[in-house]
């Protein structure tokens, strides 16, 4: 059987430790690396090849959603679910997004197509350019 190799990467120590308890029960999976930080999860992607990114969306130096895109370039090659990492954590507000959506709305991109470029759904697109209409 194939491991499917893994790189964690979570500022936070104690979430990297639970998630490793739990990855090193499955038989198929092997950790390759942890990365404390956005920039040091992309150097480790480039040098260890994981098969599988589990990433905080969150955290110091290019946050999960910001690094999507750079993980995909530096990952080209890799054999796993179209090259993309789980991300785990989930962001409490939409604001951080706002400056991308804009500027591709001010491009002339659609609600679809900025929803398909940023890897979110069309309605937070939505609900980010509607509040930024009432202010």
């Amino acid at each position: 059987m194939k491991r499917i190799t893994v790189l964690m990467a979570d500022d936070n120590k104690v979430v990297r430790r639970e998630f490793k308890k739990i990855i090193e029960f499955e038989d198929d999976l092997e950790i390759v690396g942890e990365a404390k930080d956005g920039h040091q999860a992309v150097l480790m992607v480039k040098k260890l090849r994981p098969t599988l990114v589990l990433m905080d969306v969150s955290m110091p130096l290019l946050n999960g959603l910001q690094r999507q895109n750079l993980l995909e370039r530096c990952a080209a090659g890799i054999k796993s679910a179209k090259n993309r990492g789980v991300v785990f954590g989930r962001p409490k507000k939409l604001h951080f997004r706002r400056d991308e959506v804009l500027e591709l709305k001010q491009q002339g991109v659609s609600i679809r197509g900025i929803a398909r470029e940023l890897r979110m759904p069309p309605a937070s697109v939505h609900k980010i350019i509607k509040s930024t209409a009432k202010e």
